[in-house]
């Protein structure tokens, strides 16, 4: 089927009422950009035991009639709310709120449904046990540098199925990008929580799923591509949101947690009376690292170089295994931009333990 991006797919026939088994939510803020298709995306999923909740959180441009034609063209799929309060957090809550299946899935205007996701997620919750089940997020385009740096660090899952039991900080906590919940597991812990309308909604939502007693499965088949943040402003933004998310998780769903990470190694531990997350690996303290000590004896700003070259050379080797192509100035352009979003979340983490009463940077 060939998918316009500029024109929502016309219908062949009247759309078939079907029960209901998922119910897709989408909240958007002027997101007429990407919105038509995503909805193409999933006009083209070869099933009808899904609706799609459009959810339009203040929206000032054309997005709001791109939701309203999809809802005029096919009733029986999709469904056009509002929400005044502004936020995701709101937007999402009010689309689960209308939802009439029992499996809500939660992507964002910005991504587009592979064909064989919904069956993906749809089997990943045999097990009743299974409170949510997410999926991998893949990046959209790759032509640009900030397209190749966030398909190779923003939402990062493994590539091998997992079952998650437990929130650490550092594992069993995914994005609403590609997140699915059952609605009954999903109402028992009071939905995402308003006070949290940008930032940690999602890690927050699964650290709760398992203090139901649920697990969260991870399938890499269930698959969304996203388009990412493309600006350094929009990096920055998101990755200080990170660090400061980071901190406020720490302090809420932890009375007791010291974790410090190195490179190639982490100490993790719950015995100690304070709550504590020191991150020595990133790119931004190793850096900073090497230069004070090059303060000492300059002859040591050798290894400052060094460092540089190996992460050139390991951003090739990410390149490479991801089949994408990168000249040499793109490279370094990456290696910058690692730089750069590290130091944005340390920030974060800065500005949130300041906050949250925690130490976490």
């Amino acid at each position: 089927m060939n998918i316009s991006e500029n024109s929502i797919l016309s219908p062949d026939a009247e759309m078939p009422k079907a029960a209901v088994a998922v119910s897709v939510v989408i909240p958007f803020f002027n997101a007429e950009k990407t919105l038509k298709r995503c909805i193409n995306s999933l006009l083209a999923l070869p099933s009808d035991s899904f609706e799609v909740i459009l959810v339009n959180n203040n929206s000032t441009d054309d997005s709001p009639q791109v939701a309203q034609t999809a809802a005029k063209r096919y009733p029986q799929r999709f469904i056009y709310a509002e929400e005044k309060k502004r936020g995701p957090v709101f937007a999402r809550n009010r689309g689960a709120g209308l939802a009439r299946g029992e499996i809500l899935a939660f992507i964002d205007a910005d991504c587009l449904v592979e064909p064989d996701w919904l069956p993906q997620l749809l089997r990943s919750f045999e097990d009743p046990q299974t409170g949510a089940v997410a999926g991998r997020v893949s990046g959209q385009g790759g032509r640009t540098v900030f397209d190749k740096f966030h398909a190779l660090f923003t939402f990062r899952g493994p590539r091998r199925p997992q079952v998650y039991r437990r929130f650490t900080l550092i594992s069993g906590g995914f994005p609403t990008a590609n997140l699915a919940v059952r609605k009954e597991v999903f109402q028992r812990t009071g939905g995402f929580d308003p006070s949290l309308k940008f930032f940690a909604e999602d890690y927050d939502l699964c650290a709760r799923i398992y203090r139901e007693g649920f697990h969260i499965r991870y399938n890499p088949e269930a698959i969304v591509s996203h388009i990412h943040r493309n600006s350094l402003a929009g990096t920055w933004k998101q990755s200080y949101g990170f660090g400061t998310g980071h901190a406020l998780l720490l302090r809420r769903h932890f009375k007791r947690r010291l974790i410090i990470e190195l490179p190639r190694c982490c100490f993790e531990s719950e015995k100690l009376p304070l709550r504590a997350w020191i991150d020595l690996a990133s790119a931004d303290k190793k850096l900073i690292g090497l230069l004070t000590v090059s303060l000492f004896w300059w002859p040591l700003m050798g290894l400052t170089a060094l460092y540089l070259a190996f992460l050139f050379r390991e951003m090739q080797t990410r390149i490479k295994a991801d089949q994408m192509t990168s000249s040499r100035q793109e490279t370094w352009a990456l290696v910058f931009l690692l730089f750069f979003k590290s130091f944005a979340m340390t920030l974060g983490r800065i500005d949130g333990a300041l906050r949250n009463r925690v130490l976490c940077f």
